[in-house]
């Protein structure tokens, strides 16, 4: 009975040796395949097909301005990547003269222009009926110049024998933007022109993006106020500061 009790006993002790040899290798499978997928993850990545997203730099500002001999200012920011240039006619020595700033996108697509007088007035007479009537309009106020104010304006009904255009972009006063509703002449914006000083006569002639292919109606006018380098013409002239 002795040996019975001997053998029974050893026959325990083979089968929890065999259970725990088992469950090692079990644990240690497990733990092999954790580690193999935890230093290679690249694998991971390369497998999921889709590259990593990488952020467009931004494009540097530089400062721009009128010319100091005006005796007030006129200052803007416009992107590194934008042709700047300026041109002066008239003279100086008699004190009228005008000067004429371009800033022209990559495509050569948009031109945002800064036309500046002294000493000399505009003029001219505007006829409703040789014109058309205005078929949208918003505007936004300069933060650096609150009495000016970013307009976006359609045209229609403009005729034939006029100069073709499908809308106005550019600065106006904000007096005259917040009156300003469709079905109104186009007559009604007038001749945009701003005083920046009362002393010496001088004044803002134009401040506006032109296109160089510029739409003949309203449907073309419409698609030009989107895109990359609309938003940063039109960031330009809402970075106007007087």
């Amino acid at each position: 009975m002795k040996k019975h009790a001997t053998q029974n006993g050893s026959a325990h002790v083979i089968i929890i040796a065999i259970l725990v040899i088992v469950l090692v290798g079990a644990l240690g499978w497990i733990f092999w395949q954790n580690l193999k997928r935890d230093t290679t993850p690249s694998n991971t990545e390369q497998s999921s097909g889709q590259p990593k997203k990488t952020e467009k730099p931004a494009v540097k500002l530089l400062d721009g301005s009128i010319d100091k001999d005006f005796g007030t200012t006129l200052t803007f920011k416009y992107p590194e990547t934008w042709q700047y240039k300026s041109s002066v006619s008239g003279s100086k020595t008699d004190g009228n003269w005008i000067e004429e700033i371009s800033l022209t996108s990559p495509s050569k697509k948009y031109v945002v222009s800064y036309r500046v007088g002294k000493g000399g007035g505009v003029g001219g007479i505007c006829i409703p009926e040789d014109t058309g009537t205005i078929a949208a309009t918003s505007y936004q106020m300069l933060d650096g110049f609150p009495s000016v104010s970013y307009v976006e304006i359609g045209y229609k009904g403009t005729p034939t024998n006029s100069t073709p255009e499908g809308g106005y972009i550019g600065l106006l006063s904000t007096n005259i933007a917040k009156k300003l509703k469709p079905g109104d002449s186009i007559c009604d914006i007038g001749l945009n022109a701003i005083s920046l000083s009362d002393r010496d006569f001088v004044q803002t002639l134009a401040m506006k993006i032109n296109i160089s292919d510029p739409p003949t109606s309203y449907d073309q006018f419409k698609p030009l106020l989107g895109g990359e380098e609309y938003d940063q013409a039109k960031a330009i002239l809402l970075s106007t500061t007087h």
